[in-house]
This record gives structure tokens, C-alpha cells and sequence, in this order.
């Protein structure tokens, strides 16, 4: 017993000596904020504080100054906005400064040691507060000297539910466009790169849930045991899912993997929620979630809206022939979707701006938080060249970043494994690879860099960034620098028209910092257009066509596309056409004006916005970039030059645009009839633009005929034909033939009865 009761008081003596050191490191880091009256730098460094979200409560822990018999809070400001209250602050003070009411009292309270704390009112910091930086001094005196201390923190966007949607049916075990990677190893890759840029910025309440689809909506096996999950170190969670246990297969229910996103996030007007949307193809399953072109711009064909309440989708794209690229630019516009600057499209086409699945998936994270962070510095897409003696080649990239910075991300994309960042240099200083956090991927390289982690060279961030990049094979990459900031916002668009050939885009943008707006930038557009209409030349080229994916079934015109993919000459026909207008500053309307008129071909169109400021004292060199893509629909069908034939219940025809361009194949999808009973049974898509329209129903019946969302006929159904146009007895030609003939036989009456 004796033996027992001294090896338990050792052990208990191991575990109080274990306990105490715990409690030591603990109350180290729980000082770290406080007022250091030993502290020979008096004033203590400034403290930076985790940023707090809009629409939560704050998290700031209660401040204390040891020793002290006195303290107060001598400063509170606000960017933007300017000084709250100084030397000194009131106690307790309610923050109610800047542009709306933030809701954070500061309340100074004690006997020894004081302390300073700040509590919310209405429990939540007022969602309208994002975009804030709040910079505050406390001073205390033990009755020897003052100290004080500075503490900053940001008021950040509300804390985001995103659910990822990616398609994993069939196809998806297709190659990427001509290259020998599969499109599902580079979906692996580009949703790789998306968690590991994603991770850094996200906040401590946001959450991420994971849906696949294939014949219906898929579940992932592993990573979720709830449907949300804290998006905070989830990169495993998510991206463990595409390790074998997830394979492509089976069709393309893309309207289910939508349907089930939404029901994995309730409304909760103190969140956002966002779905990412990603398929290689239309909807092959038929069911209620139906996803096409629609022309009152909704999601589904039904009238009935997607959600009821606040929900925005961000779609992503492979491919460009057919329906695809219209239903998806359709989503971003609709009620429910992101804008016409959310819709991603991957062209495949080989050419630069064919780009890549990680780079459609960073611009979309640029794109949902873009009036908040991270914010996209810039892109650049180049080829490794430089010789670098024993290393290989080299690439240098330099990047402008503005003040304000503490968090920096690179990404380096490429089809090379083997390419990686080795230097990443600001004012002469080094950080590779002592400082920061280096990912790899198959076709990625991501560099996170935090400026306030602790040991961290005393750089300001403002100034070039110069990033070096090695490989041992001249491969094309593309390099990208992201930022944390939450006080520079911006908005780029060209309006929420359904785009026609022939209508200009009418681009406008805003820039401001904080709240003020910025008049001085450059802001300029790239517009990369088709080289030729794709549908004209799909339906005018020859070519034996992909092989369908088994259980998915593609349409003749992507099974066409994909088999030219491989024919230079065909790809060269579509090389992108790069143009680009400066936008000119408007001081009635505070905003960035200018159009673009050379909208000729229908197609994929390629959109980026480059903003950049002049050096400026107080906000550094600003440059930022937004890229995104569209679908410009063909002009009006001309039915009678489409050689239009209607027998039974069969309507067949081969539609051709205004413009003289064929629509081509893979609008099976999109032909719609509406009528009171007649309605298609079938669409059989030729391959060279002929569709032969199978209907059911009275096609006696009046009704509309729709291509796409453009209605081509209107009247009765069985006499499209000749309907199209009016009766030959409705013009007036016809009525003053009649009169000249009733004229003659009357002269000719009188003539025979007086010869």
C-alpha cells in the first residue's frame, strides 16, 4: 500500500507540474494584449487583434494593465472615418462612428489591476460595420510613469455558408480539352488550390458542406459529419474526398446537386450563403430541377424561384459549344446568381485564356468576397524561360501592393508538378522559405505569408513584391497575387442584359477606399473574343465526333468540339482576339464609364478588369483584377432561311442567324415550345445544326416556338412553315392585283359589248 501511495503522489506530483506549466503558457498568451508596465519600450508595440465579424458578437477578451491604479482610453478611430473621441474617452463610450452605428461600448472598469472591455449592444456588431478598422489607446499609470498601448482590429463581412457543387458524372473522365489530363484529376487540382487559398482568410463562424452529382446528388463519404462543417482547416475534409473513394460515373443531374446544396444551408439574415457550381455539361437527367435557358431568367424551367430568401450561385464551366455557356451565364444573372461577372467558363480550347479549373475557382472566391477579402492584386500568365544556371529555368513576377496588407497569398499554376516559388523578396528581405507557408499540388504552388506572425521581418507591405518561380521544362503557368484587405472595395460590371451580337457591353466600375471614392485610376478592360462563331463552325466542319461517356450522355455538338479540339486548324479559327478600352471617370455619377462595340460573333467572351491608382501618400500604389466570362447570344433567327419543314407532327429545321452564322449543334436542350397542349416528345440533334422536333399534343393549337430563350415563331403550330409569314392575301400587292385584273376584264367586258 506504502508502494502505491508514494507512486501516486509522484504521478499526482507530475501532473501538478504539468498542470502549472499549462497554466503558465496560457497565462503568457492571455498577457500577450495586456499593458506591460516592465516593458522598457513603453509605450508597449502595437496590438493587432483577430478581425471580427459583422453580424456576430465581439471577441476581443478583456485588456488589464497589472499594477496600475489608474486607466483610461485616450484614443478611438475609425477608417474610414476619422477620430471617434480622444484624450479622454468617456467610460463607458458606444462606438457609433463611420458610416453606420457599429454597436461596441468600451467600458473601462477596476481597482487593481484595471481593465478595459468591449461588449456589443443588441448582441451582434451591426452587419452594415464591415469594411471598418477600429484603432483604439488605453494608457495606464502605476503611479511612477504612464504607459500605453495601441490596439487595431477589423470589422469584417458576416460569416459565409458556401457549399461546393461539383459534377462527377461520366464525362468528367474525359481529357481536359487536348491535354493527356483528365478533366476529374484537374477538377482534384483546381478545388486543391481553392481550399488552400481559401483557408488563410476564412473567419472563425464560416462554414463549407461538400455535394457531389452524378445521377443524383452524391454525398461525400468521408471529412462531414454534419453538413456544414467550420470552413477553418477543412482543406483535408474536403479534399480527401478525391483520393479513390470518389470516381467519375453516371449522368449529369446538375439541377439535384443544386437542389441538395440549398437544403444543406438554412436562412439566417446575419449570414451569406453561396454555392459554387461546377459541371462539364447540361442536365441529362430529367426530373423537376431541371436546368436550362430560360426566358425569364431563372434558374429552373418552372416560375417557381429557386430560394425565397437571399442565396447567390457562382457556376463554373467546361466547354463552350452548345447550350452550356448560355445556361450558365443565364444562372449568373438570374435572381439567385451571382451577377454577370460570377460565371466561370473554361473554353478548353488551348488557347491562354482556356486557363485552368483552379484559376476559374480563385476567381470565383475573388468574386463572391470581393467587397471584402481576399481581393485578387493581379494575374500573370507567362512561360518559364529565363536560363538559372544549375536551377533550371526562372520567371520573375513583380506585384504591386498597397498600404493596409498584413496577409499575402501567390499561387502558381501550372500542368508541371515540378515548378515551385524559391524566392519571394520585399525591399531586399527574403521570406522564402524561413517565413510564410508553402502548399504543393499536382498543378499548384500556393505561398501564404502573414505579416503580423510573430518573429516577422519588419517590412512595410506597400511596394513590389518580387516573385521568382523554377522549373527545369519551358511550361506555360500562371501566377496570381491575392490580399487581405477590407477597406479598398470595388465593383466591375457591364450591366444584367441578356448580350447579343451586335450589342455593345456597356462596362462600369467603382472604386473607393473606405468610403472614399477613388477619381484618379486607370481601370482597363480586356475583352477576349472568339475568332469565329463556334456554332457556325461546328456545323460546317467535318468530324466523326468523341464517343459518348457510358449512363452520360453528351450532345452531338460537345462530342464534335471535343473531337476538334485536336485539329490545330479548327483551333486556330477560334483563337481569342484580345482588345481592350480605357474607361473614362464621370464626377456626376461617381463612376468609371465605357463601351465596348466589336460584339460580331457569338460565343465565349472573356472579360478582365484592371484597376490600377497613382502613388499615394496615405494609400500606397493600388492595383487589383477581376476576371470573368460570358455568353453573347446569336442575333435573330431567320426562319425562312432555315429551311423550315413541318409534316405530321415533325418540324424540322437547321437554324441560321440574321448574321448569315449557323446556331450549330447542341441546342436540342434549349428548343421549347409553349402552347396550351402541344408540347415536344422529342429533339433529335443532327451534329451539323438540323434538329428534327418530334411534338405531341393538338399542334392545331396557337403557340410560341423558343430557341435559347429567343422566341423564332408565334402563331399556329402545325403552320410554322408558312406561318412564320403573313398570308399572300394580307398584302397590299395582292389587293392591287386584284383590282388591275377586276379593271381588265371590265374594259375588256365593255370592248367586246361596243366592238
Amino acid at each position: 500500500m506504502q508502494t502505491r501511495c508514494s507512486n501516486f503522489s509522484l504521478s499526482s506530483k507530475k501532473y501538478l507540474f504539468a498542470l502549472l506549466a499549462f497554466l503558465g503558457s496560457y497565462l503568457t498568451v492571455m498577457a500577450q494584449f495586456n499593458i506591460d508596465f516592465s516593458d522598457p519600450s513603453c509605450p508597449n508595440d502595437d496590438y493587432p487583434f483577430p478581425d471580427q465579424v459583422a453580424g456576430a458578437a465581439i471577441t476581443i477578451p478583456a485588456i488589464q494593465a497589472p499594477g496600475a491604479i489608474s486607466m483610461e482610453i485616450t484614443s478611438i478611430a475609425i477608417s474610414p472615418g476619422g477620430t471617434f473621441c480622444s484624450s479622454p474617452c468617456p467610460s463607458p463610450v458606444t462606438l457609433n462612428g463611420g458610416p453606420i452605428v457599429t454597436n461596441i461600448v468600451f467600458t473601462v472598469s477596476g481597482g487593481a489591476p484595471f481593465t478595459t472591455t468591449l461588449s456589443t449592444t443588441a448582441g451582434t456588431i451591426d452587419p452594415g460595420a464591415a469594411g471598418l478598422a477600429v484603432t483604439f489607446t488605453l494608457t495606464a499609470n502605476n503611479g511612477t510613469k504612464n504607459c500605453s498601448r495601441t490596439y487595431t482590429f477589423h470589422v469584417v463581412r458576416k460569416p459565409v455558408d458556401l457549399v461546393l457543387v461539383l459534377d462527377k458524372s461520366g464525362s468528367m473522365g474525359w481529357n481536359s480539352g487536348a491535354s493527356s489530363v483528365t478533366r476529374w484529376k484537374a477538377l482534384t487540382d483546381g478545388v486543391g488550390l481553392f481550399m488552400n487559398t481559401l483557408d488563410p482568410f476564412a473567419l472563425t463562424n464560416d462554414k463549407i458542406g461538400l455535394t457531389f452529382f452524378d445521377n443524383a446528388a452524391v454525398q461525400p463519404p468521408s471529412g462531414f459529419a454534419t453538413p456544414l462543417i467550420p470552413m477553418q482547416g477543412s482543406v483535408a475534409a474536403v479534399t480527401g474526398n478525391f483520393s479513390g473513394a470518389v470516381s467519375p460515373g453516371g449522368s449529369t443531374a446538375f439541377g439535384a446537386g443544386l437542389q441538395n446544396a440549398l437544403s444543406k444551408m438554412t436562412f439566417d439574415p446575419n449570414r451569406n450563403r453561396f454555392i459554387i457550381a461546377f459541371t462539364d455539361g447540361e442536365q441529362n437527367v430529367p426530373s423537376t430541377t431541371y436546368v436550362n435557358v430560360n426566358p425569364d431568367n431563372h434558374v429552373y424551367t418552372d416560375v417557381t424561384r429557386f430560394s425565397t430568401d437571399p442565396i447567390r450561385i457562382y457556376p463554373i464551366g467546361i466547354g463552350a459549344a452548345g447550350s452550356l455557356p448560355a445556361i450558365l451565364t443565364s444562372m449568373a444573372q438570374s435572381l439567385e446568381g451571382g451577377g454577370p461577372t460570377a460565371v466561370q467558363i473554361s473554353t478548353e480550347d488551348g488557347t491562354a485564356l482556356s486557363g485552368n479549373y483552379g484559376t476559374n475557382f480563385i476567381n470565383v472566391l475573388e468574386s463572391i468576397l470581393k467587397k471584402g477579402s481576399p481581393q485578387i492584386v493581379n494575374t500573370f500568365q507567362k512561360r518559364l524561360e529565363t536560363p538559372n544556371g544549375t536551377a533550371g529555368l526562372q520567371s520573375v513576377d513583380t506585384f504591386v501592393v498597397n498600404k493596409d496588407i498584413r496577409k499575402l497569398v501567390f499561387n502558381v499554376v501550372s500542368g508541371s508538378r515540378a515548378l515551385s516559388i524559391s524566392s519571394v523578396k520585399k525591399d531586399g528581405t527574403e521570406f522564402v522559405p524561413k517565413y510564410g507557408r508553402m502548399r504543393r499540388g499536382d498543378g499548384f504552388v500556393s505561398y501564404f505569408l502573414d505579416l503580423d506572425q510573430k518573429g516577422m521581418p519588419a517590412v512595410t507591405p506597400e511596394g513590389n513584391w518580387i516573385v521568382k518561380t523554377n522549373g527545369f521544362t519551358p511550361a506555360p503557368y500562371e501566377i496570381t497575387a491575392l490580399v487581405d484587405d477590407h477597406i479598398t472595395k470595388y465593383d466591375f460590371g457591364y450591366g444584367n442584359q441578356r448580350q447579343k451580337v451586335g450589342m455593345p457591353f456597356n462596362f462600369t466600375a467603382t472604386l473607393r477606399h473606405g468610403i472614399k471614392t477613388i477619381k484618379n485610376a486607370k481601370i482597363e478592360v480586356f475583352v477576349f473574343k472568339p475568332g469565329d462563331d463556334l456554332g457556325d463552325l461546328l456545323a460546317r466542319t467535318s468530324s466523326q465526333g468523341e464517343a459518348n461517356s457510358p449512363g452520360d450522355p453528351a450532345n452531338p455538338g460537345t462530342l464534335k468540339y471535343q473531337d476538334l479540339l485536336n485539329d490545330s486548324t479548327f483551333l486556330n479559327k477560334l483563337l481569342a482576339k484580345k482588345q481592350f478600352i480605357t474607361l473614362t471617370y464621370g464626377a456626376a455619377d461617381s463612376l468609371y464609364t465605357g463601351q465596348f462595340t466589336g460584339t460580331d460573333v457569338s460565343g465565349v467572351y472573356h472579360i478582365i478588369f484592371r484597376a490600377t491608382t497613382p502613388d499615394d501618400p496615405t494609400l500606397g500604389k493600388i492595383v487589383r483584377y477581376q476576371r470573368s466570362s460570358t455568353y453573347v447570344y446569336f442575333p435573330d433567327i431567320d426562319l425562312k432561311l432555315s429551311g423550315a419543314l413541318f409534316a405530321v407532327n415533325t418540324f424540322t429545321f437547321r437554324p441560321i442567324a440574321s448574321n448569315g452564322k449557323y446556331i450549330g449543334p447542341g441546342w436540342g436542350n434549349a428548343i421549347t415550345v409553349d402552347a396550351p397542349t402541344a408540347h415536344i416528345d422529342n429533339v433529335v440533334d443532327k451534329g451539323e445544326g438540323t434538329y428534327v422536333i418530334t411534338l405531341a399534343g393538338n399542334v392545331d393549337e396557337t403557340g410560341t416556338i423558343s430557341l435559347g430563350g429567343q422566341t423564332i415563331y408565334t402563331g399556329v403550330i402545325s403552320e410554322i412553315v408558312t406561318g412564320h409569314q403573313p398570308p399572300f392575301w394580307t398584302h397590299w400587292w395582292f389587293w392591287l392585283l386584284i383590282l388591275i385584273l377586276i379593271i381588265v376584264i371590265i374594259i375588256l367586258a365593255r370592248k367586246k359589248k361596243h366592238p
